[in-house]
């Protein structure tokens, strides 16, 4: 093998070592602040969906009358919901209210943010896999 296919193999090997290793980094990053909203590695493989944008969002939990859902942190669910005939009717602070005619729901975003992703929750007993 000459000189030169060894330095590409050996560039190629250095290359796909550091992508693995910025995804564990950033794996263990989004780690850290799961648990510090009291999540832990069960709902890891959901955050990192939700930030590589594999998913929307993914309900991790849900109580009474509304769900609990992990999404992205900048993101702003309107083209989600009209996908369902909602409208944006008001928003205050970090909620936000949709209405379809019939049923209003409201996505209210946790204050604690982080870069990798956002705690929603959303009223009246939809999910974000609904939409």
């Amino acid at each position: 093998m000459s000189s030169l296919k060894k330095k590409i193999i050996v560039g190629i090997c250095a290359l796909l070592g550091l992508v693995v290793v910025i995804f564990f980094l950033i794996e263990i990053s989004i780690y850290y602040y799961l648990k510090q909203y009291g999540y832990g590695f069960g709902e890891l493989y959901e955050a990192s969906a939700v930030y590589f944008t594999h998913s929307d969002g993914i309900t991790i939990g849900s109580e009474d009358n509304y769900s609990v859902y992990i999404g992205a942190h900048d993101y702003i669910y309107d083209d989600v919901v009209s996908s369902k005939g909602f409208e944006l009717t008001d928003q205050m602070g970090e909620g936000r209210f949709y209405n379809n005619g019939e049923d209003e729901i409201c996505i209210v975003a946790s204050a604690s943010w982080c870069y990798w992703f956002r705690i929603y929750h959303m009223s009246d007993g939809y999910y974000i896999e609904d939409f």
